[in-house]
């Protein structure tokens, strides 16, 4: 557990005073040396490329790749919105058979996005 030091400070006002805590990990010199040891080692590492977020397998380019299907799969959604406001002038049957439509191009594009996204799973296990 840090220790934890009160220290009395004088503003400029003497009447006004307050406490102040001083934590251990500000002034154990040693602490403060393993640290940025710690974390030149880290900066050293994520230099050589020893650092990953992902696998060889979860690259960025994959990673972009979804990120178009998901925009894509978006754009799709509102874009059968627009469509639907228009479809009032149909008869019942040629709205359900465009619905059918849509709810199938829908699901495609869902099932392309799922199938990137479980892509990355499965090579990550």
């Amino acid at each position: 557990m840090e220790k934890v030091s009160m220290k009395k400070s004088k503003s400029v006002n003497s009447s006004f005073q307050y406490n102040a805590q001083e934590h251990t990990f500000l002034s154990n010199q040693a602490h403060m040396v393993e640290n940025e040891d710690r974390l030149l080692k880290l900066l050293t590492d994520f230099k050589s490329g020893k650092l990953n977020a992902f696998d060889e397998n979860c690259n960025l380019e994959k990673m972009s790749n979804i990120k178009v299907l998901q925009e894509k799969l978006a754009r799709l959604h509102f874009q059968l919105e627009d469509e639907d406001a228009n479809k009032m002038a149909l008869s019942e049957e040629e709205r359900s058979k465009r619905n059918q439509e849509m709810m199938d191009k829908l699901m495609s594009n869902m099932e392309t996005l799922c199938s990137s996204i479980q892509s990355l799973h499965t090579t990550h296990s």
